[in-house]
């Protein structure tokens, strides 16, 4: 790290406020992102915590929102970040804004992570494009190529149903908003959509469905299956799309949640089955992984290299 030997990385998502200072040693943070009102808020609960003075401090703050002209809007918090005035607020030295998904891509451009579990085997083309698709409150996607990370807004594209029961979905989602974006379907309350739709009641969170699917309750199991094959559908897209030939990495706290229950059968329908250039989309490799620091590490990555 340039001019300071202690860093401070966060990862701001729309649940979880993860934070990882680097002083002599790791040193972790984890505060409920809905418990506070602010960014400014919750940084100072971290900082209290982890009992570090801020002046001088060099920050990199990962976002679950877009960053332009170092400010960013959150997607799911009513919470606003701008580097400069952070900076006059709390003494930092400097403050470095990303998006939380490219902070993770960072990271997985410098390799994937250990333990990452092969969804779709394929060869590993490390001099292509790669994706980074993260499920969790939002949908967010990034791409590496080589070093070169670039952010997306892919998660807010729209939502096309196939006939049969992905159509029933988005007639009920369309009750609530006039346009559904794949963030919509693929993310925790996209997942307790499905499971409503099973259902015929509202009201359970994520990590019910998955427990309960862990459990063997039928309709949970359907529902993480149905979940797996809209995953499936919109990473093949990723790959034409991007496109990212390299292959894909999937990664979030659902992902996390849903490791024990994941449905790659249903996953490789979604992705090959019917589909055109289904032969270019084979070709890609696909993997997930459970670890959710990819954000904190390339964080503070990316201000070592700044």
């Amino acid at each position: 790290m340039k001019g300071s030997s202690i860093g401070l990385a966060a990862d701001l998502g729309g649940t979880h406020a993860r934070f990882l200072l680097n002083a002599g040693g790791l040193r972790r943070v984890k505060l409920e992102a809905r418990a506070h009102d602010s960014i400014e808020s919750v940084l100072a609960a971290a900082l209290a915590e982890l009992k570090v003075d801020p002046r001088g401090l060099d920050v990199a703050l990962a976002v679950a929102g877009p960053v332009r002209d170092d400010h960013a809007q959150f997607t799911n918090l009513n919470w606003q970040a701008d580097a400069e005035a952070l900076v006059g607020r709390f003494g930092f030295r400097r403050v470095l804004l990303l998006n939380d998904v490219e902070a993770a891509a960072r990271a997985a451009a410098v390799g994937l992570p250990d333990g990452a579990a092969v969804v779709h085997a394929a060869p590993d083309d490390a001099a292509s494009r790669h994706a980074l698709v993260s499920i969790g409150t939002g949908l967010g996607v990034a791409y590496w190529h080589g070093t070169r990370v670039q952010p997306s807004e892919a998660g807010h594209a729209g939502f096309a149903p196939a006939p049969g029961w992905p159509t029933q979905l988005a007639v009920a989602l369309g009750a609530e908003t006039q346009r559904i974006t794949w963030e919509r379907v693929l993310s925790g309350s996209g997942l307790c959509a499905v499971f409503a739709q099973l259902q015929g009641a509202k009201g359970v969170d994520a990590a019910s469905v998955t427990r309960a699917a862990a459990a063997g309750e039928p309709d949970a199991l359907v529902a993480v299956s149905r979940f797996a094959y809209l995953l499936g559908l919109f990473v093949g897209d990723t790959v034409l799309a991007a496109p990212a030939p390299g292959g894909v990495l999937l990664a979030g706290g659902v992902i996390a949640g849903l490791s024990a229950v994941f449905d790659g059968t249903a996953f490789a329908d979604g992705y090959l089955k019917g589909r055109q250039l289904a032969e270019i989309v084979a070709q890609a490799p696909v993997w997930r992984t459970d670890l959710d620091e990819l954000a904190l590490h390339g964080a503070l990555a990316a201000l070592a290299r700044t």
